[in-house]
Formats: structure tokens, C-alpha cells, sequence
């Protein structure tokens, strides 16, 4: 490599002395400005910046015939004190190629540094890696700074295989565009200047350098402008890294910002970082761009414009924010313009612009991507391309106020939680109507809003997809509470409406009056907020609306729910494992007898994906509801029932829109819950639901239908009575209306009155492909009462818990006086009992004792097993053998 080095090295002093005595008919492939050759008489030195007399003539323009040997990065522009560039990456060709050019500190070229720092700030240090080292310039404050292209840094290219490569075959056919002189151009440059304005260049030349003996050449490849300081920054810059606010009104004065503050949400509350970027400063060291984003309304920026206008024409002045690598999206900006001094003893001049474009970077140009004015010169504006995008009441009384845009009033909508969640807030789907009953269309917002800010766009906008889907969901970030939970009012997603900008003498446009919400959370109540706030966008902030209390989870839920238009049942009392029933019935009618109408199954919560409240209304007993717990031990803390259409005519009835329930409870007593409530919304809270006259519901029991309430008689049962727990298997039942067991009381198979067995709950013995040729709602409990003495029913008896194990009858409407009955039990004393009371439901309650019967009728003594059991029993009429 040192051999071609030296090679090329001899050629090219060779083929420029061929090329100054033959000169008359050479080309240029590189287009220059007479100004770009005449800067050329500041020649570069890796030494010292000198004049050497020996100006090359544009016929002996080295570009175009020979590749660079030095890439240098120079100022631009004029630097007040010394040029302190920390790090710098030079790379071949694009960004995206990736083909760095190599960085020892034999190829290092610089203008060289401050005799007095020696090799601490030297060209080394711009290339060792590291931002905290760095390259000071040999120039300083007190001699007047950098002069344009006085300040140098690069690095020479001869011994890489691209220059090699495109010097020995540059005079090659194949070689007649010249695309291996393009392969050692630098299109890609990484720079990291001090973010100091006294320290740094605005604008930075992107230089090729020939050396012909102690003569240097130059040519300017390309500059690049509004380069930052303290942040790496990327010429050509990655789309949405670099946005910048331009003026678009003209100013009698350089334009004077004394704040810009760039946010990534629409509300202009999620600030953006990012390193001072701006068309210049006027005066660097005491109005430099870093006194705009300094929080310090004393200080301002000043621009850099025409120096024949002492203002600013529309699109000279420009100030904004490079992101370095970050892509960022703004989405508001709140600026606040330098108020002039009218009554100093020189009047300053208005320096305020009353239109802006906000520009982003899009890889290769700046393009705008809003445009905005003061309302009170709209009739005003210069060009109609310059024509507001977007309505910005909050934008104008410039100069020396606070002008940002903010939307206008009710664009901005959300929902917040009003109280304590026990985990993360989580939201499959969100929706906001304007109909107080959610009518019609939803609102359609432009963009979903939340907590956290643009930067959780991706999940906020699940809320907003329509999908029920319950893997997606919006999660909140809350951090207040313990353990991941949220304290009221931490936590809230919500819609932002864009509504287009007010006309010319036009009304305000303002954003939908949202009088309605649905709501879909998440199954488990750990992950819901059961009390939501509704809160509007109004005069620049959030407006609270209105609380809704008692929102369900796992289902869609209507707030507000129009007076009796719900109703739900909860456990009250604690259950041991998970409560699940398999059908609910609601009646309107105290016989259960006309059904309140259908609408939306609402709940608590469920714990499996498969158990929603919609399996409570489905036709099938083998389907479930399970609350959302595998031991509710809380009491009224889980409930499932129904939101009616909005246009039920059964609202009417008000507190009376229950009068009757029909509940399948599981078999299994450890989850059933033995007492139940009952309530109906009564348009702003849960109300006691006039189904009872307490509105609670007890001993009802699971494995088949129970019904509740029932007058008094309807219904009759049969408890064991056995100090501790085992299984009771009844084979047959038969219920008599005299004593002697002659006039038996209908059956449940006729159907007739509709009579129907109950049970407090049973182990199933039929299983799978056992239950395939029965019906949906048909129950092992039938097996009791279906004359087959070799099927039966296994009561569980739990009296350690207090369940007791009982199997009745319920009569519905027909009110029946049982005076015998006839019993088949198990043949094995732990399937059976030898003692059993009977128990009559007296309109709200069981009891084992009537006025009317004797105490033969009531409790039954001397039981046994495996045969026919008649009770009462006349005296004489039985007779055993014992052993």
C-alpha cells in the first residue's frame, strides 16, 4: 500500500504538469463557481493556513481527473471563538452503505490547533471516539474567531482501496463517467460539535483537497446548514430528526424568539429534547439559538438574515430542533416572540412574525407539515399556499405572550379512572357518541390519546381498532400506587378530533359534545376501574364532566345506562372456589312467567376466556359464568345481568322491572354463592330491586333451576339431618297430599304447572359422552323423580361449611300442602341417613314447622337404606328385623 501510495503520488505531480501544458481543451466533469476558485487563494496546509502565490487556472481544475486525496469538513460560516468539533465520521458514499472512511492518526489533516493546548485539542481528538475529547481550531475570540474556511478537519483518503482503485484506472473506456471517482465521494457525514454558540459553525463545507507539493486545492462537494451542537448530527439527516418552525410573515426587525418548545402529543404536554438548530444568529454569543430552549424569558435568539433588510423576509429565518438518530413526530409547539421595546430611547422595531411553517425533515429536503397564523391576520396572508392546515385558537397576541397550538374546545376527549385500581388499568375498547344513548355513529377521532404520549400511540389506538379481541389491549403506566396499581386520576386514554381551521370571518369550529360512552375493559377485576371520569378538552385544559360508578368488566358497558335499564345479581356472602352459574332468567312477572327482554350481558368480570356473562343467557346448562376469582371470598364483590336495548318498553315498570329470577347455580356447593342481591339501575346508581322485599334471595341452590321468590306452599323440600359430611343418593321421591301416601301430588315428568325438581347441589356422576342424548337445561337432579329405580342423584351434604344437603319441589303458581312421602335411599349407610325433616317455603324463608302438621309429618326418624321409605307412617304399619 506504501508502494501505491508513493506511485500515485509521482503520477499525479506528473499528469498536472502534462495537464498545465496541454490545458486548452480540458473539460470540467465537476461544475465550480468563480467564487468557490477564488476562495481557492486561502490554501489548505495539514500545517498552517498559507498563501503560497500559486493559483491553479479552472483549466487546471484537478476535479473531475484525479480523486480527492483529503476529505475535509471546514466552517461555513464565522465562528466566534475557536471551532471545537468533538467527534467527526466521514463515510463513503451514502449513509446507508455504511463504508466509513478508516481513521488513524497518520492520515489526520487539520488546520491545525492552539499552540497553547499542544496535542490536547489536536485533530487526533475528533477522531479518538470519545465526545468528551475534542478538536479546538487555532483561532480565537480575541482575534476575531474562525473566518469562513479558516478552520479545518479531515482526513487523507491515498491509502484506501477505493482511491487506489479509481486513481490507476481513471484514464480507463469503462471509466468515461467516472463512477469510481464517485465511489471516494463523501455523501455521509457524522458530526459532533460543542453546543456552545461560540464554539460552533451553523453551516459546515464538505470539501475535496489535492496537493500538488506544498500547494493545496480545493472544492466544495456540498454544505450543509442548520448543523447542531451537542448531539451527534447526521448530514443527510434521517427523516423526522430535524424540525424547525420558519417564519412566514416579514419583520421590521431580525426575528426575535425568546422561547420554542416542540411536544410530541396534540395537547402540548409530552416536551421534546432535542439540540438547538437555526438559520443563524445575529449576534452568536449573546443571541444565539440556545437562549430560545433555556426556560429564561429574559433571554432571546435573534436571527440571521439579509444584511441589506434589517428584518427578516418571509422564509429567511428559521429555528428548530435536531433529534441526532431519534425519529420524533411534533404535534404541538408552544413559542413565546421577543417584545420589542417601544420606548427605548431608540424604539425597537417589531421583530414578531405572524405566521409560521412547521417543517420536518424528510431525508432530503425540509418539508411542511403544518402551517399556522395569527387569527387576526388571516385576511392578511401573503400567499394562499401559505394558507392555515390546522385551527389554532391559542396562536396569536404576539409579541411578549405565550402563543402554542393547542386545539379548540372539545377536540380532546378521554376517560380517566376515578378510583383505585389493584393492577395496571387495561382497555380492550373505547368508544365516545354525542347521543345521550349511544345512538347513532360513533365519534371518529384522528388520533387515540393516553398517559403516556405519542411514544404509546401503537397500543392507545387498540382502544380505538373495533376489535373485542381480548389478547389487544391498552395498558396503562401508572407508578403512583403500590405494586403497579393506580391512584385515582393517574390513568387515562382518550380521542383527539381534528377539526379544520376557522374561514375568514367564520364561526369558531369546535368538536363533537360528547354525551355518551362504551366501554370494554378487561375480564378481571384487578386489571378495571369500576368508577370512570369523563373529561373534555376546554380553554387549553382538561375539563372534568361527569363520574360514572359501578362499570363492569369483560363487556361492553353503557355509561349512561338509561333509568331501569339494567339489572344484576351479586353473592352475598362469600363463596369458597370460583361462583359460576350456568343460565340466568329474569321475569317480569312475579311466575316467572313472561321474560324481562334480552339485551347486552354485562358482569363484574369472568376468569376464563370461555366463561363470559354471555354463557349465562345461551340455552345451555353446560356452559358457564365463573366470576373472575378461584376463591371469592368478597362479598358483593362479583355479579353478572343485562343491559336492555335502549328502546325496551320494560323500563317503564321502573324499581318493579324484576319480579321473578330463574338461576342455575353449579352443582358443586363450594361454588355456589348461598345468598344472593338483586338490583336495577335507577339511571345513576344500583337501586334494591323490588323482586323481594329486601331485595336479597336465599337458598337457592345448584345443578338445575331455582326459582325466586315463591308464595308460600309452592315449594317443598327434604333435608337429612346428619352431624357431619357425606353424600346422599335419593333414587326416587314421590310427594303425597294425605298421610296414608295415596294421592300423590303431580310429577315433575308431566310437566304440568310446571312442576320441577330442586336440589342444594350434587357431584355429577354422568360425564361427557353420558350426557350426550340428554337436552340443554336438563339436570342429574331429574333423576330423582323419573321413575327409574336404578338411576339417582348424589347430594353433597356439607354441613362443616353450613350447606346441608335437601331436595325439594317447586310448584311455581300452585300452592300444595305435602302431608307423606315415599323416599328410595342409597342401600349403604354412607349414602344414606336415618333421620330427615321436611321444610315448607313460607314466601321469603324455609321453615320445618307448621301450625297445621303434626310432628310425624315433619320429621322423619327411623329411616333406612336401599328400599321403599314411607313417612309419616301409621302405627303397626312397619316392622324390621335388627341385628
Amino acid at each position: 500500500m506504501r508502494l501505491v501510495f508513493q506511485l500515485v503520488a509521482t503520477l499525479l505531480a506528473v499528469e498536472w504538469a502534462v495537464a498545465a501544458a496541454a490545458s486548452e481543451n480540458v473539460t470540467l466533469t465537476k461544475d465550480f463557481s468563480e467564487d468557490d476558485f477564488a476562495d481557492s487563494r486561502a490554501l489548505l496546509s495539514p500545517r498552517r493556513t498559507q498563501n503560497t502565490g500559486l493559483i491553479l487556472s479552472p483549466l487546471d481544475w484537478p476535479v473531475g481527473k484525479y480523486p480527492p486525496q483529503y476529505i475535509v469538513a471546514a466552517n461555513e460560516r464565522v465562528v466566534p471563538d475557536t471551532w471545537v468539533v468533538h467527534e467527526l465520521e466521514f463515510y463513503f458514499g451514502h449513509c446507508y452503505e455504511e463504508r466509513r472512511v478508516p481513521q488513524y492518526a497518520s492520515v489526520i489533516f487539520s488546520s491545525g490547533t492552539r499552540r497553547e493546548n499542544g496535542e490536547s485539542t489536536s485533530g487526533l481528538m475528533a477522531f479518538d471516539g470519545s465526545t468528551e475529547t475534542n478538536f479546538s481550531a487555532n483561532c480565537k475570540a480575541a482575534l476575531g474567531g474562525c473566518p469562513r474556511y479558516s478552520a479545518y478537519i479531515g482526513l487523507s483518503v491515498m491509502e484506501t482501496d477505493e482511491y487506489e482503485e479509481a486513481f490507476l484506472n481513471r484514464n480507463k473506456p469503462w471509466n468515461v463517467s467516472t463512477p469510481l471517482m464517485e465511489a471516494v465521494e463523501v455523501h455521509c457525514v457524522r458530526i459532533f460539535q460543542d453546543e456552545r454558540p461560540e464554539f460552533k459553525s451553523d453551516s459546515i463545507s464538505i470539501r475535496h483537497v489535492w496537493q500538488n507539493e506544498d500547494n493545496y486545492t480545493w472544492y466544495t462537494l456540498y454544505t450543509i446548514d442548520a448543523v447542531s451542537g451537542g448531539v451527534w448530527a447526521r448530514r443527510p439527516s434521517i427523516d423526522n430528526t430535524m424540525w424547525r418552525v420558519v417564519n412566514l410573515w416579514p419583520t421590521e426587525h431580525r426575528w426575535a424568539v425568546t422561547e420554542l418548545k416542540f411536544f410530541s402529543d396534540t395537547l402540548c404536554t409530552v416536551p421534546l429534547v432535542g439540540a438547538p438548530i437555526s438559520s443563524g444568529s445575529s449576534d452568536p454569543m449573546n443571541q444565539g439559538e440556545n437562549n430560545a430552549f433555556d426556560n429564561d424569558l429574559t433571554t432571546h435568539w435573534r436571527a440571521l438574515c439579509g444584511a441589506d433588510f434589517q428584518g427578516c423576509r418571509t422564509e429567511e429565518g428559521y429555528l428548530g430542533m435536531d433529534f441526532g438518530d431519534t425519529r420524533v413526530f411534533v404535534q404541538c409547539m408552544r413559542l413565546y416572540q421577543y417584545q420589542h421595546d417601544t420606548f427605548a430611547r431608540v424604539a425597537e422595531k417589531p421583530s414578531f412574525s405572524a405566521g409560521f411553517n412547521l417543517e420536518f425533515w424528510n431525508g432530503k429536503k425540509f418539508f411542511s407539515q403544518e402551517i399556522f397564523w395569527d387569527h387576526a391576520y388571516l385576511s392578511r396572508i401573503p400567499d394562499i399556499e401559505w394558507a392555515p392546515t390546522m385551527n389554532t385558537p391559542y396562536l396569536g397576541g404576539a409579541p411578549g405572550a405565550w402563543e402554542d397550538t393547542r386545539p379548540p374546545n372539545l377536540t380532546a376527549w378521554r376517560l380517566v379512572n376515578d378510583d383505585y385500581t389493584r393492577g395496571q388499568w387495561r382497555v380492550h375498547e373505547l368508544e365516545f357518541y354525542e347521543s345521550e344513548s349511544c345512538a347513532g355513529d360513533k365519534v371518529v377521532g384522528t388520533a387515540s390519546l393516553d398517559m403516556q404520549g405519542p411514544s404509546n400511540i401503537l397500543k392507545s389506538d387498540i382502544a380505538f381498532d373495533g376489535s373485542e379481541a381480548q389478547n389487544l389491549y391498552w395498558e396503562s403506566n401508572c407508578h403512583l400506587g403500590a405494586g403497579g396499581t393506580c391512584v385515582p386520576w393517574e390513568a387515562w386514554l382518550g380521542l383527539y378530533l381534528r377539526v379544520p381551521p376557522a374561514t375568514l370571518g367564520g364561526k369558531p369550529r369546535l368538536g363533537p359534545d360528547v354525551k355518551c360512552v362504551r366501554l370494554f375493559q378487561s375480564r378481571t377485576q384487578i386489571h378495571t376501574a369500576s368508577s370512570v371520569l369523563v373529561s373534555r378538552y376546554v380553554l387549553g385544559r382538561w375539563e372534568d364532566v361527569v363520574v360514572h360508578r359501578f362499570v363492569g368488566g369483560g363487556t361492553w358497558n353503557q355509561r349512561p345506562a338509561q333509568p331501569w335499564t339494567q339489572w344484576r345479581l351479586l353473592n352475598d356472602g362469600t363463596v369458597k372456589k370460583q361462583w359460576r352459574v350456568g343460565e340466568l332468567i329474569a321475569y317480569k312477572d312475579p311466575l316467572c312467567l313472561q321474560e324481562v327482554t334480552r339485551g347486552n350481558a354485562i358482569g363484574s368480570g369472568y376468569l376464563n376466556i370461555q366463561e363470559s356473562p354471555a354463557k349465562l343467557f345461551d340455552g345451555n346448562d353446560r356452559s358457564w359464568w365463573g366470576a373472575d376469582c378461584e376463591h371469592c371470598n368478597e362479598s358483593r364483590g362479583y355479579w353478572m345481568g343485562m343491559q336492555l336495548p335502549r328502546d325496551s318498553k320494560d323500563a317503564q315498570a321502573a324499581e318493579y322491572l324484576m319480579r321473578c329470577l330463574k338461576i342455575w347455580q353449579s352443582p358443586n356447593v363450594d361454588e355456589q354463592a348461598f345468598q344472593l342481591k338483586v338490583e336495577v339501575w335507577n339511571g345513576k346508581d344500583w337501586a334494591m330491586s323490588m323482586v323481594s322485599g329486601t331485595g336479597f334471595l336465599e337458598g337457592t341452590g345448584g345443578g338445575i333451576w331455582a326459582r325466586q321468590p315463591a308464595s308460600h306452599m309452592t315449594k317443598w323440600r327434604i333435608q337429612p339431618e346428619l352431624d357431619h359430611d357425606q353424600h346422599w343418593r335419593i333414587e326416587e321421591l314421590e310427594y303425597y297430599a294425605d298421610t296414608a301416601c295415596t294421592k300423590r301430588i303431580r310429577v315433575t315428568s308431566v310437566g304440568n304447572g310446571g312442576a320441577s325438581v330442586t336440589v342444594s347441589g350434587f357431584d355429577p356422576v354422568m360425564k361427557g359422552f353420558e350426557l350426550a342424548g340428554y337436552p340443554p337445561l336438563w339436570s342429574e337432579a331429574d333423576l330423582a323423580s323419573d321413575g327409574d329405580l336404578l338411576s339417582y342423584v348424589l347430594l353433597d351434604h356439607r354441613v362443616s361449611a353450613n350447606r346441608p344437603a335437601w331436595i325439594g319441589i317447586d310448584h311455581l303458581s300452585e300452592s300444595v300442602w305435602v302431608r307423606c312421602v315415599k323416599l328410595k335411599q342409597g342401600s349403604l349407610p354412607v349414602e344414606s341417613t336415618k333421620k330427615a325433616t321436611v321444610q315448607i317455603w313460607e314466601g321469603d324463608r324455609w321453615k320445618a314447622s307448621d301450625p297445621e302438621t303434626s310432628p310425624e309429618e315433619v320429621t322423619f326418624d327411623g329411616l333406612g337404606g336401599g328400599g321403599w321409605q314411607r313417612r309419616p307412617a301409621s302405627i303397626n304399619t312397619l316392622w324390621r328385623v335388627e341385628n
